[in-house]
């Protein structure tokens, strides 16, 4: 699968990994492993784009403010998602994503 953003950088994904080319240089840092999470754009508005290479099958991903109070949970199939904190104040925020039985956590900058 191909995932090219507005930004015009080109993200290649398949089961097990996740390839990225010509990502800005505020981009986090992902490595090429078959556990890899790409969360863009970040920091963002609200609207951000989930891409992983944790395995198949249905996931959820749960989104809590820095002091651990639930902001929003989304569930998932497939390796991408869409999470949508719009409603939420700016601010730093940490997104727990789970599939496959893997767990892994991302941080999150909502700017408006």
């Amino acid at each position: 699968n191909v995932y090219c953003s507005p930004g015009g950088s080109l993200y290649l994904y398949n089961d097990l990994r996740v390839y990225r080319y010509n990502y800005p240089e505020s981009a986090p840092e992902l490595s090429e492993n078959s556990e890899s999470v790409l969360l863009f754009p970040n920091p963002g508005t609200g609207a951000f784009t989930l891409i992983h290479g944790m395995g198949e099958g249905d996931g959820t991903v749960t989104v809590r403010d820095v002091t651990g109070n639930l902001v929003s949970c989304f569930t998932f199939s497939g390796a991408e998602a869409n999470i949508d904190i719009t409603g939420a104040e700016s601010g730093i925020y940490i997104a727990e994503i789970r599939t496959g039985g893997k767990t892994r956590c991302r941080k999150i900058v909502l700017q408006r």
